[in-house]
């Protein structure tokens, strides 16, 4: 009987406290995540006495610990191995959306000259963030480049890049580097000619 009278002592107490907390909150999307959040611990207080009983008498946090060190044992992993290959994947996808990101945006303010831009990053495992460790960006001095005939045989046809010191490479060199809060010499501008 007194085991009875401490589960509803419990309940009781879970209530009143879960009632307190609904009416501190504000209207807002907050209060039903709060709400499914002492839910859950309602549900806990009324279930562990069950649990007791069909556990001899163990507590919920006891079988939770059990079942997880169990699901350990059968799923062994390394987390290292996860870890590296999460980081690479972010990096990839970092250093896409960084291209794209600086291409939008060049071609917004120079719709025509605008013609490749190519990004290295790294992961920098002390601090624990991804960095740009440069940027390079391809001009072509606003002309569209004429398709010419192609010769399999011979290997004339090539693109030089030679880097662009020129007042608009200049330009495109600040404003990547304002963009991104760079240093301008991690930023390379390049001009694409046809030899």
């Amino acid at each position: 009987m007194e085991g009875l009278r401490i589960w509803v002592v419990n309940i009781c107490t879970t209530v009143f406290f879960i009632t307190a907390v609904e009416m501190i909150l504000p209207d807002n999307n907050l209060k039903k995540y709060a709400k499914f959040v002492l839910g859950l611990i309602l549900m806990t207080v009324i279930i562990n006495p069950l649990v007791k009983f069909l556990n001899q008498g163990s507590e919920i946090t006891t079988f939770i610990d059990k079942t997880c060190s169990v699901m350990e044992d059968q799923f062994p992993h390394d987390n290292k191995d996860l870890r590296e290959k999460s980081i690479n994947n972010t990096l990839e996808v970092f250093k896409m959306n960084l291209e794209k990101t600086c291409e939008d945006k060049l071609k917004e303010k120079y719709p025509k000259s605008v013609s490749e831009v190519k990004a290295e990053v790294d992961y920098d495992s002390e601090a624990e963030q991804y960095v740009v460790k440069s940027v390079k960006v391809g001009i072509n001095k606003g002309l569209v480049k004429k398709i010419e005939n192609i010769d399999i045989s011979t290997s004339t046809n090539s693109v030089k890049e030679s880097m662009d010191y020129s007042e608009a490479g200049m330009e495109v060199k600040s404003y990547i580097s304002n963009l991104l809060d760079l240093p301008e010499n991690k930023v390379t501008v390049y001009r694409l000619d046809k030899q």
